[in-house]
Protein backbone atom coordinates (compact mmCIF):
# COMPACT_ATOMS: atom_id res chain seq x y z
CA UNK A 1 0.00 0.00 0.00
CA UNK A 2 2.83 2.20 0.88
CA UNK A 3 4.71 1.55 -2.29
CA UNK A 4 1.14 2.37 -4.51
CA UNK A 5 1.00 5.72 -2.79
CA UNK A 6 4.53 6.19 -3.23
CA UNK A 7 4.27 5.44 -6.61
CA UNK A 8 0.83 8.34 -7.11
CA UNK A 9 2.62 10.68 -5.26
CA UNK A 10 5.56 10.95 -8.08
CA UNK A 11 3.48 10.77 -10.82
CA UNK A 12 1.71 13.59 -9.39
CA UNK A 13 5.20 15.95 -8.42
CA UNK A 14 6.02 15.18 -11.98
CA UNK A 15 2.83 16.43 -13.69
CA UNK A 16 3.00 19.47 -11.00
CA UNK A 17 6.59 19.79 -11.88
CA UNK A 18 5.85 19.75 -15.94
CA UNK A 19 3.28 22.24 -15.48
CA UNK A 20 4.72 25.73 -17.04
CA UNK A 21 4.45 28.55 -14.45
CA UNK A 22 3.25 32.00 -15.33
CA UNK A 23 7.28 33.41 -15.66
CA UNK A 24 7.57 31.02 -18.21
CA UNK A 25 4.56 31.36 -19.94
CA UNK A 26 5.31 35.44 -20.07
CA UNK A 27 8.49 34.70 -21.42
CA UNK A 28 7.21 32.38 -24.13
CA UNK A 29 4.29 35.43 -25.24
CA UNK A 30 7.33 37.78 -25.15
CA UNK A 31 9.74 35.97 -27.61
CA UNK A 32 7.25 35.64 -29.89
CA UNK A 33 6.58 39.48 -29.18
CA UNK A 34 10.08 40.39 -30.00
CA UNK A 35 10.02 38.25 -33.25
CA UNK A 36 6.84 40.29 -34.83
CA UNK A 37 7.53 43.26 -33.46
CA UNK A 38 11.13 44.21 -34.09
CA UNK A 39 11.15 45.20 -38.09
CA UNK A 40 7.80 45.22 -40.43
CA UNK A 41 5.61 47.09 -42.45
CA UNK A 42 1.82 46.62 -41.29
CA UNK A 43 -1.41 48.65 -43.25
CA UNK A 44 -4.51 48.25 -41.56
CA UNK A 45 -7.75 49.56 -41.36
CA UNK A 46 -9.83 51.01 -38.33
CA UNK A 47 -13.34 52.32 -37.16
CA UNK A 48 -13.72 54.07 -33.65
CA UNK A 49 -16.90 54.95 -32.22
CA UNK A 50 -16.50 56.84 -28.58
CA UNK A 51 -19.11 58.26 -26.70
CA UNK A 52 -17.78 60.93 -23.86
CA UNK A 53 -19.09 63.21 -21.18
CA UNK A 54 -15.96 64.50 -19.40
CA UNK A 55 -14.98 68.35 -17.52
CA UNK A 56 -12.95 68.93 -20.28
CA UNK A 57 -13.89 71.44 -23.30
CA UNK A 58 -14.12 69.73 -26.89
CA UNK A 59 -14.28 66.55 -25.14
CA UNK A 60 -17.85 65.82 -25.06
CA UNK A 61 -20.38 64.25 -27.25
CA UNK A 62 -19.82 61.22 -30.20
CA UNK A 63 -16.84 60.13 -32.49
CA UNK A 64 -17.58 58.12 -35.73
CA UNK A 65 -14.22 58.20 -36.77
CA UNK A 66 -12.56 55.71 -39.92
CA UNK A 67 -8.95 55.73 -40.40
CA UNK A 68 -6.41 54.04 -42.64
CA UNK A 69 -3.02 53.38 -41.59
CA UNK A 70 0.76 52.12 -41.74
CA UNK A 71 3.44 51.58 -39.16
CA UNK A 72 7.24 50.76 -39.94
CA UNK A 73 9.73 50.19 -38.01
CA UNK A 74 13.11 48.20 -38.16
CA UNK A 75 13.66 48.61 -34.16
CA UNK A 76 14.83 51.62 -34.35
CA UNK A 77 13.52 54.06 -37.06
CA UNK A 78 9.93 54.39 -37.02
CA UNK A 79 7.10 56.08 -39.32
CA UNK A 80 3.12 55.81 -38.94
CA UNK A 81 1.06 57.45 -41.70
CA UNK A 82 -1.90 57.91 -40.53
CA UNK A 83 -5.28 58.99 -42.39
CA UNK A 84 -8.56 59.97 -41.33
CA UNK A 85 -12.53 60.80 -42.10
CA UNK A 86 -15.51 60.40 -39.99
CA UNK A 87 -16.82 62.47 -37.18
CA UNK A 88 -15.61 63.81 -34.80
CA UNK A 89 -17.58 65.40 -31.35
CA UNK A 90 -18.39 69.00 -32.44
CA UNK A 91 -16.33 68.50 -35.53
CA UNK A 92 -18.83 68.10 -39.06
CA UNK A 93 -18.73 64.92 -40.38
CA UNK A 94 -16.00 64.91 -43.44
CA UNK A 95 -15.96 62.18 -46.20
CA UNK A 96 -13.30 59.80 -46.85
CA UNK A 97 -12.57 61.86 -50.00
CA UNK A 98 -11.96 64.61 -47.66
CA UNK A 99 -9.41 62.99 -45.69
CA UNK A 100 -6.95 64.05 -43.45
CA UNK A 101 -3.46 62.92 -43.57
CA UNK A 102 -0.64 62.77 -40.93
CA UNK A 103 2.63 60.85 -41.08
CA UNK A 104 5.35 60.91 -37.72
CA UNK A 105 9.10 60.21 -38.59
CA UNK A 106 11.51 59.11 -36.01
CA UNK A 107 15.32 59.25 -37.62
CA UNK A 108 17.78 58.75 -35.10
CA UNK A 109 17.33 61.62 -32.24
CA UNK A 110 15.13 63.46 -34.40
CA UNK A 111 11.36 63.75 -34.86
CA UNK A 112 8.93 64.91 -37.91
CA UNK A 113 5.34 65.05 -37.25
CA UNK A 114 3.11 66.59 -40.42
CA UNK A 115 -0.75 66.90 -40.49
CA UNK A 116 -2.14 68.26 -43.24
CA UNK A 117 -5.66 68.54 -44.34
CA UNK A 118 -7.30 67.16 -47.61
CA UNK A 119 -6.57 70.61 -49.10
CA UNK A 120 -3.65 72.52 -48.07
CA UNK A 121 0.07 71.59 -47.29
CA UNK A 122 -0.37 71.44 -43.85
CA UNK A 123 2.51 71.77 -40.89
CA UNK A 124 5.67 70.13 -40.26
CA UNK A 125 6.51 69.95 -36.11
CA UNK A 126 9.99 69.23 -36.00
CA UNK A 127 11.50 68.09 -32.82
CA UNK A 128 15.49 67.68 -31.77
CA UNK A 129 17.15 65.78 -29.96
CA UNK A 130 14.55 63.31 -29.17
CA UNK A 131 14.99 60.54 -26.32
CA UNK A 132 14.14 57.21 -26.25
CA UNK A 133 11.31 57.45 -23.74
CA UNK A 134 9.81 60.56 -25.77
CA UNK A 135 10.11 58.12 -29.47
CA UNK A 136 8.33 55.38 -27.10
CA UNK A 137 5.85 57.95 -26.18
CA UNK A 138 5.20 59.52 -29.09
CA UNK A 139 4.89 56.23 -31.45
CA UNK A 140 2.75 53.18 -28.63
CA UNK A 141 0.59 55.95 -27.18
CA UNK A 142 -0.29 57.89 -30.27
CA UNK A 143 -4.30 57.51 -30.00
CA UNK A 144 -4.34 56.41 -33.76
CA UNK A 145 -1.80 53.96 -33.84
CA UNK A 146 -4.35 51.15 -33.02
CA UNK A 147 -1.97 48.25 -34.55
CA UNK A 148 0.80 48.62 -31.84
CA UNK A 149 -2.05 47.71 -29.18
CA UNK A 150 -2.24 43.89 -31.40
CA UNK A 151 1.29 43.63 -30.36
CA UNK A 152 0.95 44.26 -26.85
CA UNK A 153 1.24 48.27 -26.22
CA UNK A 154 -1.87 48.70 -24.25
CA UNK A 155 -4.06 51.74 -24.32
CA UNK A 156 -2.28 53.60 -21.28
CA UNK A 157 0.97 51.61 -21.48
CA UNK A 158 4.21 53.20 -22.72
CA UNK A 159 5.88 49.66 -22.72
CA UNK A 160 4.39 45.89 -23.86
CA UNK A 161 2.48 44.46 -21.31
CA UNK A 162 5.09 41.87 -21.13
CA UNK A 163 7.56 44.18 -20.08
CA UNK A 164 5.51 46.02 -17.55
CA UNK A 165 4.58 42.92 -15.63
CA UNK A 166 8.25 41.28 -15.30
CA UNK A 167 9.47 44.65 -14.10
CA UNK A 168 6.82 45.10 -11.93
CA UNK A 169 4.23 42.50 -11.17
CA UNK A 170 6.22 39.22 -11.20
CA UNK A 171 6.22 38.41 -7.45
CA UNK A 172 2.37 39.32 -8.03
CA UNK A 173 1.22 36.58 -11.02
CA UNK A 174 -0.96 33.30 -11.59
CA UNK A 175 -1.35 31.23 -14.10
CA UNK A 176 -4.88 28.86 -14.61
CA UNK A 177 -6.16 27.29 -17.60
CA UNK A 178 -8.93 27.68 -19.36
CA UNK A 179 -10.76 26.12 -22.49
CA UNK A 180 -12.77 27.50 -24.89
CA UNK A 181 -14.24 26.57 -28.27
CA UNK A 182 -11.93 23.59 -28.28
CA UNK A 183 -8.68 25.69 -27.16
CA UNK A 184 -6.60 25.62 -23.81
CA UNK A 185 -5.77 28.91 -23.14
CA UNK A 186 -3.22 29.92 -20.38
CA UNK A 187 -4.47 32.94 -18.34
CA UNK A 188 -2.03 35.11 -16.48
CA UNK A 189 -2.80 37.55 -13.67
CA UNK A 190 -0.69 40.33 -12.65
CA UNK A 191 -1.19 43.19 -10.44
CA UNK A 192 1.27 45.75 -10.96
CA UNK A 193 1.49 49.65 -10.39
CA UNK A 194 0.10 49.77 -13.58
CA UNK A 195 -2.91 48.30 -12.66
CA UNK A 196 -4.42 44.66 -12.68
CA UNK A 197 -3.40 42.87 -16.21
CA UNK A 198 -5.42 39.56 -17.19
CA UNK A 199 -3.43 37.66 -20.31
CA UNK A 200 -4.81 35.13 -22.42
CA UNK A 201 -2.23 33.11 -24.37
CA UNK A 202 -2.91 30.91 -26.78
CA UNK A 203 -0.15 28.18 -27.29
CA UNK A 204 -2.44 26.89 -30.40
CA UNK A 205 -0.77 30.47 -31.82
CA UNK A 206 3.14 31.04 -30.87
CA UNK A 207 1.60 32.07 -27.59
CA UNK A 208 0.38 35.08 -28.32
CA UNK A 209 -2.54 36.72 -26.59
CA UNK A 210 -5.54 36.02 -27.68
CA UNK A 211 -7.07 38.96 -25.05
CA UNK A 212 -5.88 41.48 -22.59
CA UNK A 213 -7.77 43.23 -20.24
CA UNK A 214 -6.52 46.27 -17.81
CA UNK A 215 -8.48 47.58 -15.02
CA UNK A 216 -6.56 51.14 -13.05
CA UNK A 217 -8.15 52.28 -9.83
CA UNK A 218 -6.70 55.19 -8.23
CA UNK A 219 -3.01 55.90 -7.78
CA UNK A 220 -2.08 53.38 -10.32
CA UNK A 221 0.25 54.39 -13.32
CA UNK A 222 -1.36 55.11 -15.89
CA UNK A 223 0.13 57.16 -19.48
CA UNK A 224 2.87 59.66 -19.10
CA UNK A 225 4.01 59.42 -15.58
CA UNK A 226 0.41 60.16 -14.41
CA UNK A 227 -1.97 58.56 -11.89
CA UNK A 228 -5.44 57.80 -12.49
CA UNK A 229 -7.11 60.69 -9.96
CA UNK A 230 -9.66 60.13 -7.20
CA UNK A 231 -12.98 58.90 -8.41
CA UNK A 232 -11.75 57.78 -11.23
CA UNK A 233 -11.46 53.69 -13.12
CA UNK A 234 -9.98 53.24 -16.22
CA UNK A 235 -10.90 49.62 -17.86
CA UNK A 236 -9.64 48.46 -21.39
CA UNK A 237 -9.96 44.72 -23.22
CA UNK A 238 -8.60 44.03 -26.35
CA UNK A 239 -9.13 40.54 -28.23
CA UNK A 240 -7.34 39.65 -30.95
CA UNK A 241 -9.90 37.32 -33.15
CA UNK A 242 -8.07 36.25 -35.78
CA UNK A 243 -4.59 34.98 -36.69
CA UNK A 244 -2.72 34.09 -39.66
CA UNK A 245 0.63 32.37 -40.00
CA UNK A 246 3.25 35.21 -42.13
CA UNK A 247 7.17 33.83 -42.64
CA UNK A 248 6.44 31.21 -40.35
CA UNK A 249 5.04 33.25 -37.26
CA UNK A 250 1.47 33.76 -35.81
CA UNK A 251 0.13 37.15 -36.74
CA UNK A 252 -2.78 38.92 -35.55
CA UNK A 253 -4.92 40.16 -38.23
CA UNK A 254 -8.72 41.09 -36.90
CA UNK A 255 -8.96 42.78 -33.68
CA UNK A 256 -11.70 44.66 -31.27
CA UNK A 257 -11.31 46.89 -28.32
CA UNK A 258 -13.30 48.75 -25.56
CA UNK A 259 -12.73 51.37 -23.24
CA UNK A 260 -14.95 52.20 -20.50
CA UNK A 261 -13.73 55.22 -17.55
CA UNK A 262 -15.18 56.74 -15.35
CA UNK A 263 -14.57 60.27 -14.41
CA UNK A 264 -15.68 62.15 -11.27
CA UNK A 265 -19.17 64.48 -11.98
CA UNK A 266 -20.44 61.06 -13.47
CA UNK A 267 -18.37 61.48 -16.21
CA UNK A 268 -17.41 58.42 -18.55
CA UNK A 269 -15.61 57.41 -21.75
CA UNK A 270 -16.93 54.63 -23.59
CA UNK A 271 -15.29 53.38 -26.94
CA UNK A 272 -15.40 50.60 -29.36
CA UNK A 273 -12.94 49.80 -31.79
CA UNK A 274 -12.63 47.20 -34.77
CA UNK A 275 -9.13 46.80 -36.50
CA UNK A 276 -8.03 44.71 -39.72
CA UNK A 277 -4.51 44.31 -40.61
CA UNK A 278 -4.54 44.18 -44.47
CA UNK A 279 -0.96 43.22 -44.97
CA UNK A 280 2.00 42.83 -42.83
CA UNK A 281 5.85 42.54 -43.87
CA UNK A 282 8.15 40.69 -41.82
CA UNK A 283 11.56 41.58 -41.87
CA UNK A 284 11.21 43.83 -44.71
CA UNK A 285 13.94 45.48 -47.14
CA UNK A 286 13.56 48.62 -45.48
CA UNK A 287 16.42 51.16 -47.32
CA UNK A 288 15.24 49.79 -50.68
CA UNK A 289 11.34 50.91 -49.72
CA UNK A 290 12.68 54.04 -48.64
CA UNK A 291 10.64 53.30 -45.50
CA UNK A 292 11.63 56.06 -43.51
CA UNK A 293 11.82 59.05 -45.70
CA UNK A 294 9.74 62.32 -45.62
CA UNK A 295 8.71 62.31 -48.91
CA UNK A 296 5.03 62.83 -48.21
CA UNK A 297 5.80 66.18 -46.66
CA UNK A 298 4.17 68.18 -49.68
CA UNK A 299 6.12 71.79 -50.86
CA UNK A 300 4.48 74.69 -48.72
CA UNK A 301 4.33 73.12 -45.70
CA UNK A 302 4.85 75.34 -42.92
CA UNK A 303 7.71 74.05 -40.29
CA UNK A 304 8.35 74.51 -36.42
CA UNK A 305 11.45 73.61 -35.40
CA UNK A 306 11.28 72.79 -31.35
CA UNK A 307 8.20 74.74 -30.80
CA UNK A 308 9.99 77.74 -31.53
CA UNK A 309 9.57 80.85 -33.77
CA UNK A 310 10.11 81.33 -36.72
CA UNK A 311 7.95 79.43 -38.42
CA UNK A 312 10.25 78.32 -41.75
CA UNK A 313 9.09 76.08 -44.95
CA UNK A 314 9.07 72.64 -46.34
CA UNK A 315 10.77 72.79 -49.97
CA UNK A 316 12.06 69.49 -52.40
CA UNK A 317 13.11 67.94 -49.14
CA UNK A 318 14.31 70.40 -46.82
CA UNK A 319 13.46 72.99 -44.12
CA UNK A 320 14.41 76.46 -45.57
CA UNK A 321 14.44 79.80 -43.91
CA UNK A 322 12.25 82.73 -45.16
CA UNK A 323 15.00 84.14 -47.97
CA UNK A 324 15.20 80.16 -48.97
CA UNK A 325 18.61 79.72 -47.00
CA UNK A 326 18.41 75.12 -45.86
CA UNK A 327 18.18 75.07 -41.30
CA UNK A 328 20.67 72.82 -40.47
CA UNK A 329 18.73 70.09 -38.38
CA UNK A 330 21.53 68.02 -37.09
CA UNK A 331 22.01 70.37 -33.89
CA UNK A 332 20.23 73.15 -32.53
CA UNK A 333 23.04 74.89 -31.32
CA UNK A 334 24.25 77.50 -33.44
CA UNK A 335 26.93 76.87 -36.26
CA UNK A 336 30.12 78.53 -36.92
CA UNK A 337 30.98 80.61 -39.39
CA UNK A 338 34.94 80.58 -39.18
CA UNK A 339 36.47 79.16 -42.33
CA UNK A 340 33.68 79.71 -44.39
CA UNK A 341 32.58 82.31 -46.75
CA UNK A 342 30.42 85.23 -45.17
CA UNK A 343 26.68 84.72 -46.49
CA UNK A 344 25.11 87.87 -48.22
CA UNK A 345 24.68 90.47 -46.03
CA UNK A 346 22.28 91.52 -48.90
CA UNK A 347 19.05 89.79 -47.20
CA UNK A 348 19.42 92.92 -44.05
CA UNK A 349 19.09 95.12 -47.18
CA UNK A 350 22.85 96.32 -47.11
CA UNK A 351 23.69 96.66 -50.62
CA UNK A 352 27.75 96.67 -51.29
CA UNK A 353 29.19 97.65 -54.68
CA UNK A 354 31.41 94.49 -55.40
CA UNK A 355 33.57 97.34 -56.84
CA UNK A 356 34.29 98.91 -53.84
CA UNK A 357 34.26 96.12 -51.08
CA UNK A 358 35.40 93.68 -53.30
CA UNK A 359 39.44 93.88 -51.69
CA UNK A 360 38.26 95.01 -48.27
CA UNK A 361 37.67 93.10 -45.04
CA UNK A 362 34.24 93.29 -43.21
CA UNK A 363 33.40 93.72 -39.66
CA UNK A 364 29.80 92.54 -39.05
CA UNK A 365 28.34 93.73 -35.65
CA UNK A 366 24.60 92.45 -34.53
CA UNK A 367 23.33 94.34 -32.29
CA UNK A 368 20.12 95.19 -30.53
CA UNK A 369 19.97 99.35 -30.04
CA UNK A 370 16.66 98.41 -27.23
CA UNK A 371 19.83 97.07 -24.89
CA UNK A 372 21.95 99.31 -23.09
CA UNK A 373 24.93 97.08 -23.31
CA UNK A 374 24.49 97.07 -26.96
CA UNK A 375 24.53 100.64 -27.50
CA UNK A 376 27.77 101.20 -25.58
CA UNK A 377 28.73 98.61 -28.14
CA UNK A 378 28.16 100.31 -31.17
CA UNK A 379 28.79 103.82 -29.77
CA UNK A 380 32.35 102.33 -29.27
CA UNK A 381 32.93 101.17 -32.74
CA UNK A 382 31.14 103.63 -34.57
CA UNK A 383 34.15 106.36 -33.07
CA UNK A 384 36.26 103.35 -34.60
CA UNK A 385 34.72 103.33 -38.11
CA UNK A 386 36.99 105.72 -39.75
CA UNK A 387 40.44 103.97 -38.56
CA UNK A 388 38.50 100.23 -39.25
CA UNK A 389 38.74 101.78 -42.91
CA UNK A 390 41.71 103.51 -43.06
CA UNK A 391 42.97 99.54 -42.25
CA UNK A 392 40.52 98.64 -45.49
CA UNK A 393 37.91 97.15 -42.97
CA UNK A 394 34.31 98.46 -43.81
CA UNK A 395 31.94 97.93 -40.56
CA UNK A 396 28.51 97.15 -41.18
CA UNK A 397 25.69 97.27 -38.16
CA UNK A 398 22.68 94.54 -38.27
CA UNK A 399 19.79 95.42 -36.00
CA UNK A 400 18.59 92.24 -34.66
CA UNK A 401 15.59 91.88 -32.93
CA UNK A 402 12.39 93.61 -34.42
CA UNK A 403 11.77 97.36 -34.31
CA UNK A 404 10.10 100.08 -36.92
CA UNK A 405 12.02 101.83 -39.46
CA UNK A 406 11.33 105.05 -37.97
CA UNK A 407 12.87 103.57 -34.31
CA UNK A 408 15.61 102.49 -35.62
CA UNK A 409 16.08 105.41 -37.63
CA UNK A 410 15.75 108.47 -34.96
CA UNK A 411 18.17 106.29 -33.01
CA UNK A 412 20.74 106.39 -35.70
CA UNK A 413 20.64 110.05 -36.56
CA UNK A 414 20.30 110.38 -32.30
CA UNK A 415 23.62 108.60 -32.09
CA UNK A 416 25.28 109.98 -35.11
CA UNK A 417 25.85 106.42 -36.57
CA UNK A 418 27.75 106.27 -39.76
CA UNK A 419 28.56 102.80 -40.86
CA UNK A 420 26.17 101.26 -43.25
CA UNK A 421 22.99 99.82 -41.21
CA UNK A 422 21.14 96.65 -41.59
CA UNK A 423 18.17 95.21 -40.11
CA UNK A 424 17.09 91.58 -39.58
CA UNK A 425 13.47 90.11 -40.52
CA UNK A 426 14.26 86.84 -38.33
CA UNK A 427 15.21 86.38 -34.84
CA UNK A 428 18.09 85.18 -32.92
CA UNK A 429 17.65 81.16 -33.08
CA UNK A 430 17.43 81.71 -36.72
CA UNK A 431 20.31 83.81 -37.05
CA UNK A 432 22.01 81.13 -34.84
CA UNK A 433 21.43 78.42 -37.58
CA UNK A 434 22.64 81.07 -40.35
CA UNK A 435 24.77 83.27 -39.24
CA UNK A 436 26.24 81.69 -35.78
CA UNK A 437 24.89 84.16 -33.88
CA UNK A 438 25.14 83.24 -30.05
CA UNK A 439 24.10 86.43 -28.43
CA UNK A 440 24.25 90.19 -28.92
CA UNK A 441 26.09 91.96 -29.86
CA UNK A 442 28.31 89.30 -32.22
CA UNK A 443 31.31 90.29 -34.06
CA UNK A 444 32.33 88.54 -37.50
CA UNK A 445 35.58 89.05 -39.31
CA UNK A 446 36.36 88.50 -42.74
CA UNK A 447 39.86 88.68 -44.75
CA UNK A 448 39.43 90.32 -48.04
CA UNK A 449 38.03 87.41 -49.49
CA UNK A 450 35.09 87.16 -47.04
CA UNK A 451 36.07 84.23 -45.64
CA UNK A 452 35.30 84.54 -42.21
CA UNK A 453 38.42 84.28 -39.70
CA UNK A 454 36.78 85.28 -36.27
CA UNK A 455 33.49 85.39 -34.59
CA UNK A 456 31.56 86.30 -31.21
CA UNK A 457 35.04 87.97 -29.85
CA UNK A 458 34.80 91.02 -27.74
CA UNK A 459 35.44 94.54 -28.75
CA UNK A 460 38.40 94.70 -26.59
CA UNK A 461 39.90 91.70 -28.60
CA UNK A 462 38.84 93.24 -32.34
CA UNK A 463 42.46 94.55 -32.55
CA UNK A 464 44.05 91.10 -31.88
CA UNK A 465 41.79 89.70 -34.33
CA UNK A 466 42.73 92.17 -37.19
CA UNK A 467 46.44 91.13 -36.59
CA UNK A 468 45.91 87.40 -36.93
CA UNK A 469 43.82 88.14 -40.29
CA UNK A 470 46.74 89.74 -41.92
CA UNK A 471 46.60 91.52 -44.33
Amino acid sequence: MTRYLLIIVSLFQTVALGAPTAAELLQKCTETLDKTHTSFITQSKFHRYSNYKTDIQGMNGVADTYFIQEFRTDGQRIKTITQKWGENFDTPFRPESEKSYTSSVYIGDTHYQHDRPYNSPGVVMVSTNVKEEQKNIGVHLAFENQISQCFGHLIGDVERFDRIIKKDGIGQMSVREEKFKGTTYYIIEAKTTHGQYQIWLNPEKGYNFSKATVTRKPGDAFMYGYKVGAGESKNYVIENEEFKQVDGLWVPVKAKAQINDTFPNNGYMKSNWELELTSILINPGHNALNSFSTDDIKNGAMVMIDGKQPISTWKDGKVVDSFGYEVNLSTSKPTSLVGKTLPSIAEFGVALDPNIFKSKKLLVCFFDYQQQSNQNSIQALNKQAQSLLDKDIYLIFVQVESVTEQALAAWLTQNKIQPLVGASKIDLPALGRRWGVKSLPWLILTDKNHKVTAEGFVIGDLDKKISETGK
